[in-house]
């Protein structure tokens, strides 16, 4: 239901209070070219939240909040956002557009993937052979580590290591591909790249070491790449397809900051099966960040989104394939929260209610022979014009004593201000503000009009509420009437409904033809009567 009308008249009676800065828990990011997914879990590991942004819009919106579970893995692909959860290697699926999980399956091949894999990287590559075409047919990779047999001595060596394999998913079945033909050494916290470009998978660790994974999956065959172009020392931060090409973020050492990272971006020339860099730079600066923070990357829209913390802000910024930043802001949709959204609940059930109690109102019209809704001749419908300025003069105190005595209470926060104005939600406080004054408005005229036949400012514009044939309308009348003013202004709003009494033969709202009745102007004074005069016999001549 549209509740716009009540969100607009108790915005001006809002006490604003600043809003508490949250923790930051591990984050994800991916993305395509419509929609840039951030994925939160919180520092227990037992729920997760995320939160997108479609690239025409400024504004965050949240897609899920405390969910249970820890992801390992996140990628947009074909419009949709494909987690993989490594505790129980659970695949799940969001639908971004209505915000609902719609798929949760058990990846396949239990020998492959113990309970206990990890970590995991998630890529698409395409296995259409057209270029031209608008949507490109992908196929879900999931590359995964998963720990080999114990070795002799092996519990005295610094080495972790892993098996690599490479799984894929193809009409809605998960399958193993292939493995890499070597363990691969993945140190304590370090992580697993992939990115698929074409129908090549790429595989990489997050190391600056020159013995790291670096590697690309084409034609079922695998075949490691040359650091050749890479900073030294610089470890690499992301893997990611952008416009068919290999894109490589990477984190090295700043001279003499030893607290500092800078940023460089790699393209990867496959014909020279070497690497371009270049640092990735904000105007004249190279940009840098705290050591003690990861720097992620994924592509969105045209570009390529990078995100960073410094201290307990979110940065996030985009840059081309040649490292320009253009801007940097601030990502606050975390600190923020998701809207408030309880609000419309307690909206919709007062609505709701409200209209299960006209309907025995209804039903309970008089047993009498239908006819015409009529006035004598001594009443006359009122002015459309006075009957807006008598019902705007006995509305006008309501809103502002509801949200006085609500919001004096609790105040909204800045948060909740910023919502209301901008029309995303609807906030429980500001729903029960809307109760309150409805329920105190619709009371009081029921009241007045009952009582004295009008509000008070109807009585200062001398109207009067009457019913059918000028009769002194019933209470179930007047109860009838006030509550269809409700349903009119919330479901029709209030341009259409002061428009009706213009097209109503005794200018009649809704309200007023469901309950037979109108209101007049007491002011009128109808014309005297026209006498006829009476012939007598013999006046007439010839």
């Amino acid at each position: 239901m549209n509740h716009s009308f009540f969100r607009s008249i108790l915005l001006g009676a809002l006490l604003l209070t600043a809003s508490a800065a949250a923790a930051e828990p591990s984050l994800m990011a991916t993305g395509d070219a419509n929609v840039l997914c951030l994925i939160r879990v919180n520092s227990e590991g037992a729920t997760y939240d995320i939160v997108g942004k479609e690239s025409d819009l400024p504004e965050w919106h949240w897609v899920e909040k405390d969910a249970h579970g820890a992801p390992a893995a996140a990628l947009l692909s074909n419009g949709q956002l494909h987690m993989i959860f490594a505790e129980k290697f659970d695949h799940v699926l969001y639908n971004l557009s209505t915000g609902r999980r719609i798929v949760h399956r058990r990846l396949e091949d239990p020998n492959r993937i113990p309970p206990s894999a990890g970590p995991i990287a998630l890529a698409a590559i395409r296995t259409d052979d057209d270029s031209d075409k608008v949507t490109r047919q992908q196929t879900l990779i999931a590359v995964v580590a998963r720990p080999t047999e114990p070795r002799p001595n092996q519990a005295l060596s610094k080495k972790r290591l892993m098996h690599v394999g490479v799984f894929r998913r193809e009409n809605g079945t998960w399958s193993h591909w292939i493995d890499y033909p070597e363990p691969v050494d993945l140190r304590s916290g370090e992580r697993l790249l992939a990115a698929g470009v074409g129908a090549d998978v790429y595989v990489a660790t997050d190391s600056a070491n020159d013995d790291g994974l670096l590697a690309v999956l084409s034609d079922g065959n695998w075949h490691s790449l040359d650091r050749k172009g890479l900073p030294a020392e610089a470890a690499i931060a992301a893997l990611l397809s952008h416009r068919d090409r290999l894109v490589v973020l990477l984190a090295g050492p700043v001279d003499g900051k030893k607290d500092k990272r800078s940023g460089y971006l790699a393209l990867y020339e496959p014909a020279e099966e070497q690497f371009v860099s270049q640092p990735i730079r904000f105007g004249e600066n190279v940009m840098e960040w705290s050591s003690g923070q990861r720097l992620m990357a994924t592509p969105f829209s045209e570009r390529i989104a990078l995100l960073w913390t410094e201290g307990e802000v979110l940065k996030k910024a985009n840059c081309g394939q040649d490292g320009k930043i253009l801007a940097i802001r601030d990502v606050d949709v975390f600190t923020r929260g998701p809207a408030d959204t309880s609000g419309n609940k307690v909206m919709d059930y007062f609505l709701w209610g409200l209209t299960f109690s006209i309907i025995p109102l209804v039903l309970l019209r008089p047993l009498t022979p239908p006819k015409p809704f009529t006035l004598p001749p001594t009443m006359r419908p009122a002015n459309p014009i006075k009957r807006l300025l008598a019902g705007l003069l006995d509305l006008a105190p309501w809103p502002m004593i509801s949200s006085i005595v609500l919001f004096a209470i609790d105040p909204a926060t800045e948060q909740e201000a910023r919502e209301m104005i901008q029309g995303s939600a609807i906030p429980a406080k500001l729903a029960y503000a809307a109760v309150a004054m409805l329920g105190g408005y619709t009371a009081y005229c029921v009241f007045m009009e009952h009582r004295y036949g009008a509000t008070i400012g109807k009585k200062i514009f001398k109207l009067r509420v009457i019913g059918d044939d000028g009769l002194r309308p019933s209470l179930r009348a007047i109860l009838l009437r006030n509550f269809f003013r409700i349903i009119e202004l919330v479901l029709t709003g209030v341009p259409f409904l002061l428009l009706l009494p213009l097209f109503t033969r005794n200018r009649q709202r809704l309200g007023d033809m469901m309950a037979r009745t109108t209101v007049i102007d007491r002011t009128f004074i109808p014309p005297p009567p026209i006498e006829q005069e009476e012939s007598t016999p013999g006046d007439e001549t010839e």
